[in-house]
C-alpha cells in the first residue's frame, strides 16, 4: 500500500508538473501574441500617419499649383488689359492727329 501511495504521489507530482509547464507555455504564447498585436498596432498607426502626411502634402501641392494657375491667369489678363490700353492710346493719338489735320 505504501508503494501504491508513493506511485500515486509520483503520478500526481508529474501531472502537476506537466500542468505547470502547460500553463507556463500558454502564458508565453499569450505574451508573444500580445507583442505581435502591439507591433501590428504600431505599424498601422505609422501607416495612417504616413498616409495623412502624403494626403496633406498632396493637398498643399494641389493648392500651390492652383494658386500658380490663378496667378498666371491674372497675369495673362493684366497683359491683355495693358495691350488694350496701348491700343486705345494709339487710336486716341491717331484720332487727335486726324482732328488736327482736319482743322
Amino acid at each position: 500500500q505504501t508503494r501504491n501511495q508513493a506511485e500515486a504521489a509520483a503520478r500526481a507530482k508529474a501531472e502537476a508538473s506537466a500542468n505547470v509547464k502547460a500553463a507556463s507555455d500558454l502564458k508565453a504564447k499569450v505574451a508573444a501574441d500580445l507583442k505581435v498585436a502591439a507591433d501590428l498596432k504600431v505599424a498601422a498607426e505609422a501607416k495612417v500617419a504616413a498616409e495623412a502626411k502624403v494626403n496633406a502634402d498632396t493637398a498643399a501641392r494641389a493648392k500651390s499649383e492652383a494658386s500658380a494657375r490663378a496667378m498666371a491667369a491674372a497675369e495673362g489678363k493684366a497683359k491683355v488689359a495693358a495691350d488694350l490700353k496701348v491700343a486705345a492710346e494709339g487710336k486716341l493719338k491717331a484720332a487727335v492727329e486726324t482732328e488736327s489735320k482736319a482743322e
